[in-house]
């Protein structure tokens, strides 16, 4: 039997051999330089990028014929089975407006329909609740996006929830199976019910290049059976919408008193029967801060869902029919608060015409937005439900200015496009060509990665005068994330405030991939050391400043339109140029004015900065 202090000197030898083994390995790999290292890097990429979420061995999957067997579908997308049954994950769209778009933010999990928040600028302006990874897990299949479905098939009467918690008598993965499908600008997830013969799939997606901010939501109902027409009546819609108005902290500290402050308005008189809602709009009477002065809270949040696709039902105007809404959650699930059975629905004796027109309470409470319908599909056919959610300034704004954009039949159709060129328009940078697709795309997710924390840099200006700024930048706050205090600019070439050092570290290809930035990173970063060594824990992009002696000037080569004559359209843009400025805000401030100019934007833009000094901004 050995002593104690002779299996101690046994280890120590075997660790001083261990130790030599790892050193003469060290500098074999030193020496063997910067192409094996590259050559390692990549391979590893490859293997984690193959092996998240999958027990097979990645070369199997990367060399997979059949694309039931791969881990990324004819898109590129990557896809998780049965995403439900596997381990928590948290993840996020990524929220990209364009440059001349407003994003909106939004997070997924996993579980249920997996949007689990979204909203504009932060989480204290959530449409869907912002809650911390913990939580999401949990309540998302409740709060977050629910289908409720009563259909006939041929002999066979079922009531249904897609994507709902998985009983007992679900867990047969043969004949129930989930996937989720990540882009690299949205998400997308897939349930193929073989005993109801019922394939829904539902695509999330950030539309951009808008004036406004917008989560695009299409549902599609596919009938697998060969034989027999498919009959449902459909409620699809948020199961809880916060209207806007409500910080983060008031709800969870106050939730019960800030519910008496929730509307929703432009609903008719729902009181009575036959009373269709169909352009919600939410948000608070008044802000609930404890002063003196009462604020009338006017903008607000929206929602909008249609019939979409080839053959859907299309107004005298050319635009889609919207559908009504049920935005009171006890006429669904009646007294169940848990939100768990939608027994008001599922119970109703009538066709669901009758039950979209019944009495509805919308104000003193935390609203839902379902829309409702019922169609028929033919065997082997499908049909979608788009839907929208938004924000507006006013009501005024959302109905008479936003409900023709997004009742336009080509409108989900050309959003996604769009966002799919947004990504491309960043990623065509390091567009890599090897052998290997799942390697190239790898690339383009990595750099994609860093650009959301470091910005992407643009060349703005005239001539000889362009400056560089960073547009898409923000700190990383997620639901895993949640001490950060995440926020994504409500305006054009949006941007937010992010960490010194992950702004600093992914900007280390700048030079390389833009060598118009110069010195650029290397004169901001070292400008904000302090004297005693430190640096500031946040950054924000660069301000810009027009020298007062030059603004008007600069206002003659604007050509700002002034109808009136009375020059009140210049006094207002150049009172914003009095203050230091960024390009989106200057957009808004001058636009909330109701300013518009003889010239394009871009050409706007580009002569204020020429004439404009630029300043890091901590």
């Amino acid at each position: 039997m050995k002593t104690y202090q002779s299996q101690l000197e046994e280890d120590e030898r075997v660790s001083e051999d261990r130790f030599q083994i790892i050193s003469e390995r060290s500098m074999s790999s030193k020496r063997s330089g910067f192409l094996v290292a590259g050559s390692i890097t990549a391979v590893m990429a490859l293997i984690v990028v193959c092996a998240i979420f999958s027990t097979q061995s990645w070369e199997s999957i990367v060399t997979a014929s059949n694309l039931s067997d791969s881990m990324f579908d004819d898109r590129n997308r990557y896809v998780m089975r049965n995403f439900d049954l596997a381990r928590p994950m948290s993840n996020f769209l990524n929220g990209l407006g364009g440059m001349w778009g407003i994003p909106m933010w939004a997070f997924y999990v996993n579980r249920g329909q997996a949007i689990t928040s979204f909203g504009k600028q932060n989480k204290d302006n959530a449409i869907a609740k912002f809650v911390t990874a913990e939580k999401a897990y949990l309540q998302t299949p409740f709060t977050g996006f629910r289908t409720f479905i009563r259909a006939t098939c041929g002999d066979k009467h079922f009531t249904y929830m897609p994507f709902f918690p998985r009983t007992s008598d679900d867990s047969d993965q043969q004949h129930l199976q989930r996937n989720m499908i990540i882009g690299m600008n949205e998400m997308e997830i897939e349930e193929i019910n073989l005993d109801k013969n019922l394939q829904t799939n539902i695509l999330y997606f950030i539309a951009p290049e808008q004036t406004f901010p917008s989560l695009v939501r299409s549902a599609t109902f596919t009938n697998l059976d060969e034989h027999h027409e498919l009959e449902m009546e459909i409620l699809d819609g948020l199961g809880q919408i916060i209207p806007n108005g409500l910080g983060n902290n008031n709800i969870d500290a106050m939730g019960r008193t800030m519910e008496a402050w929730m509307n929703v308005y432009n609903v008719g008189d729902t009181q009575s029967d036959n009373t269709h809602i169909t352009l919600p709009f939410f948000h608070i009477s008044q802000d609930t801060a404890d002063t003196p002065q009462v604020k009338i809270i006017r903008d607000g949040y929206f929602a909008i869902s249609y019939m979409d696709g080839e053959n859907a039902a299309i107004d005298a105007e050319g635009k889609r029919e919207v559908l009504p809404f049920v935005v009171d959650p006890t006429v669904i699930f009646g007294t169940d608060t848990t939100l768990t059975n939608p027994s008001g629905f599922f119970k109703h004796k009538s066709d669901i015409d009758h039950f979209l027109s019944s009495s509805q309470g919308t104000t003193s409470r935390t609203p839902c937005a379902f829309a409702g319908t019922k169609i028929k599909v033919p065997p082997g056919h499908n049909i979608t439900i788009t839907s929208v959610y938004g924000y507006a300034e006013s009501l005024e704004t959302f109905v008479g200015k936003y409900t023709p954009l997004l009742r336009d039949v080509l409108y989900s159709k050309e959003k996604r496009i769009a966002a799919e060129k947004v990504v491309d328009s960043i990623t065509s940078r390091v567009a890599t060509n090897t052998s290997s697709e799942v390697f190239n795309s790898y690339i383009k997710q990595d750099f994609l990665d860093n650009i959301l924390r470091g910005g992407l840099p643009i060349q703005i200006g005239e001539n000889d005068r362009k400056k560089n700024f960073h547009i898409y930048s923000r700190i990383h706050g997620d639901i895993e994330r949640d001490y950060n205090y995440f926020q994504i600019d409500t305006t054009y070439f949006s941007q937010g405030p992010g960490n010194f050092r992950d702004v600093c570290q992914n900007r280390r290809l700048d030079v390389f991939l833009t060598p118009e930035i110069g010195d650029f990173n290397l004169r901001m970063f070292l400008s904000f050391i302090q004297s005693d060594g430190f640096n500031p824990l946040t950054i924000a992009s660069t301000v810009f400043k027009i020298p007062y002696e030059n603004i008007d000037s600069v206002l003659v080569t604007l050509k700002i339109n002034d109808p009136l004559g009375d020059g009140a359209p210049a006094a207002v843009v150049k009172d914003v140029l009095r203050r230091t400025f960024r390009p989106g805000q200057f957009f808004r401030d001058v636009e909330a004015s109701g300013v518009s100019f003889g010239i394009a934007k871009e050409e706007v833009v580009a002569k204020l900065i020429s004439h404009a000094n630029q300043d890091f901004a901590g």
